[in-house]
Formats: C-alpha cells, structure tokens, sequence
C-alpha cells in the first residue's frame, strides 16, 4: 500500500494489523445486547445485521443473552427492562447445595435454546460473507456463577472443591461441543467470555485452580478458528494467567486496575478502546471522538483494534458510536508512515 490508497477492509485488514502489519487505518468494532430479540434465533440475527449495517464495523459479534447456555441446564431467566446492558435476570438457579454439580446433565447442541442461536450464526453468516464474524460463549467458570445462588460457587470453590470440579467438566464438555457446532456455521471465531478471573472475585491461584482448565480447554478447541477473542472481564483481572493464551486477540477493559493498553499490547494482539460507562455513553459526540483518537496515539502500531472495553449500554448515543468509528477510520499518518 503507498500514498492514499484505500486501506483494506474487514478480513483483510484484521488480518493485516493481526499479522504485525501496519496500517494506516485501524480495525474498529463494538458490541450491545439485544433485549427481547436474543430469544428467538432470526430475530438475533436481524437485530445483529442491523447494528451491522447501522456502523459498518469490521467485525460482527454475535451477542446472545448472557445466560443462552445455561437455560438447557434449567435456569430460568425473564426480561430485565431496568437493566442498562439489556441483560435477562436469572429467576431461578441448579445449583444450591454441593450435590447439585454431580447432577448437571450432558447436553446436546442439537437440542433446546443452544439450537436459536447456532440458528442466529448461520442466517449472520450467510448474510456477511466478506465480514469476520464471532460469537460470544461464555466460559465455565462463568455458567457455574450464574448456574449457583449469589456467592455459592465461592462458597463451594473453597469447602467442595472435589464438587466444583465435577460440575466444571460437565460444563467444560458441553461447552466445546457448543464451540464445535458454532464452528460448522462458518463463522470465523469464537469471543470467549472470562468473567471471574479477576481479583474481586476470585485471587490468582483459586481461579487458576477451578477455572483455568475450563477456560483453557475452550480456547484449545477454538484453535483452528481464525479471529478468536478472548474477553477478560472487569477490573482487576488475571491476565497472567493467560500470558500464554493460544490464537485469540485479547479484549480488556482499560482500566485503573489493568496493565496499561501499551503493555498488553506488548505482550499480543489487543482490542480495547473507551469505556462504555464514560463518555461514549454519556458524553457528547466530541467528546467521544476526542477520546478514541486519544487511545489510537498512544497505540499506533499494528496488532492494537479498537473497541469498548465491554458491552455498550442500549442507550449509548449512536452519534457517539459513529465518532468512535470515526476515529478508527481517519487516515493516521504516524500511521502511514510506517508503510514507507
């Protein structure tokens, strides 16, 4: 590429900034829940096309409904319209007592809920072609929170750990049979959701103990995928844990209790971007662009994709979204000059 070429778009530019490459422009995307829809497969996929076609992101992420792999274990779950994120509040959970991990039943892909959005993935893909498409899965560790009462999987962690670890392989299994029939839709990748792996939560060596292999076990089986992301969610998280982290780009919120976005960067590839709780949702649309271009002088090598460090409120201001995109898309010349 010389001069003012078009940059590539889509494939060809993540590919590009994932391979070390450098471009003059940067990869962009984001990401919301889509309340109400996330319960029926083609209207996920109508609601994702039209956030698609609304900002013309690089890559698509699939996001079902934070609990669309545990209702077949028999959560129940109802509409939170209160919720700013649009997530769904659990009703009721499987697991109270320690007996409850033993219990947990194999699944099959084929059947139940799973099936809406494996349904959802392959109407994206077939309507996105040239687009990279992933679909987030929630790892283990982070069902079993949501599978057990508010602190119980703590609780169990430290006086049933024998338990925990059953009831993690089942999951675990499930999970990469999931994985797999994500795969045969065609999408390009997995985004694997890592919720507890953070400080608040869980110390290093408890959540390397029972939740670690889980996660390892997953990104193992997204390996022959091409655009993995691995999602570390919060403040505080373990990154440590996964400095060795297989083929995945690695999403994290920059925040005061992160390594800051350049030593991530220096470690891979990273996506992360403003925080969705900040300006971008609450501020003006130059405001927003002002802290995008912010983040891309600081991080103005190649491997680095912007974007929300997490899910976008469903009131996020779409002016505030086109800044960002527009940020991402403005011709950088500390960019381009890397290319001569």
């Amino acid at each position: 590429m010389t001069g003012r070429d078009p940059p590539p778009r889509y494939r060809e530019l993540l590919t590009a900034v994932l391979a070390g490459e450098p471009m003059p422009v940067c990869p962009v995307f984001a990401h919301r829940h889509h309340p109400a829809a996330d319960q029926d497969g083609e209207r996920l996929a109508e609601a994702t096309l039209a956030w698609q076609a609304r900002f013309d992101f690089d890559l698509v992420k699939l996001t079902a409904a934070s609990t669309w792999q545990i209702v077949d274990y028999g959560v129940e779950d109802a509409l939170d319209p209160d919720d700013a994120l649009g997530r769904r509040r659990i009703t009721r959970r499987v697991v109270t007592v320690e007996e409850d991990w033993h219990r947990l039943p194999r699944l099959d892909p084929g059947r139940g809920f799973v099936t809406e959005i494996l349904r959802a993935a392959g109407l994206i893909r077939r309507a996105l072609p040239g687009v990279p498409v992933v679909a987030t899965v929630y790892g283990p560790a982070a069902q079993a929170a949501k599978l057990a009462e508010a602190g119980i999987l703590a609780v169990h962690v430290r006086e049933a750990p024998e338990a925990v670890a059953a009831g993690l392989r089942t999951i675990t299994a499930n999970t990469v049979r999931v994985i797999r029939a994500l795969a045969d839709t065609g999408i390009d990748g997995v985004f694997l959701a890592v919720q507890n792996a953070r400080a608040e939560a869980f110390t290093a060596d408890a959540y390397a103990g029972f939740g670690l292999p889980g996660d390892i076990a997953c990104l193992e089986a997204m390996w022959e995928l091409p655009f993995n992301i691995l999602h570390l969610h919060g403040d505080g998280v373990h990154h440590g844990l996964f400095r060795h982290r297989l083929p995945a780009l690695l999403h994290m919120e920059a925040s005061p209790g992160n390594l800051t976005p350049e030593a991530l960067l220096a470690g891979g590839g990273l996506a992360t971007g403003p925080s969705p709780w900040g300006v971008l949702s609450s501020g003006s649309a130059v405001e927003a662009f002002a802290e995008a271009e912010a983040l891309l002088t600081r991080l103005n090598g190649p491997g680095f994709v912007l974007a929300p460090g997490c899910t976008l409120p469903v009131c996020t201001p779409e002016a505030n979204i086109d800044a960002l995109v527009a940020a991402a898309r403005t011709w950088r010349r500390d960019r381009a000059n890397r290319l001569r």
